[in-house]
């Protein structure tokens, strides 16, 4: 009787443990995922900010006079050349009395953009190394390069004398 209570804990401690590991495995996958590798593709959100410069001019396909852009620049130009026009249109409107009139506007936008990064790889080299039948003869320098996100980082640089 003894030997059956015995082998029943034994089978539920068994099924604990097992079920402990897999909630544990669970909470530790991503985590180990996330250091494997990570998520290649970045969508990251931008502000962009333009000066654009407005001409007034007569629209035919609509029989109308418009305001149309006419030219734009950045928001970090130095020259800052949107400053030989007015900020504002004209107070009479656009109409043909007030055709090639030009006025610029700031417009800030956010932009989405998608950035796919080659994969994580690891490379080394042997520098400094003198080679006889496979052997250095000379102190060796190991360099271990890593790339991920199009940079190239040293992580790890050692010399290491070899014996003969």
């Amino acid at each position: 009787m003894l030997k059956n209570i015995s082998s029943i804990c034994t089978k539920r401690n068994t099924t604990i443990y097992f079920i402990v590991a897999i909630i544990a495995l669970a909470g530790v996958t991503p985590a180990l995922a996330d250091y494997l590798g990570p998520n290649r593709t970045v969508t990251e959100t931008t502000g962009v900010c333009k000066v654009i410069l407005y001409e007034c001019q007569y629209v035919t396909a609509k029989q109308d006079w418009r305001y149309r852009i006419s030219d734009s620049w950045s928001c970090s130009n130095e020259g800052k050349p949107w400053q030989a026009y007015p900020d504002q249109p004209s107070s009479q409107g656009c109409f043909a009395a007030t055709d090639g009139d030009q006025y610029w506007a700031k417009d800030d936008t956010l932009q989405e953009v998608t950035t796919t990064y080659p994969p994580a790889t690891i490379s080394s080299t042997l520098q400094n190394c003198t080679e006889n039948n496979g052997w250095c003869l000379t102190s060796p320098q190991l360099s271990l390069r890593k790339r991920f996100k199009s940079h190239v980082a040293t992580i790890l640089s050692m010399r290491r004398m070899l014996a003969m």
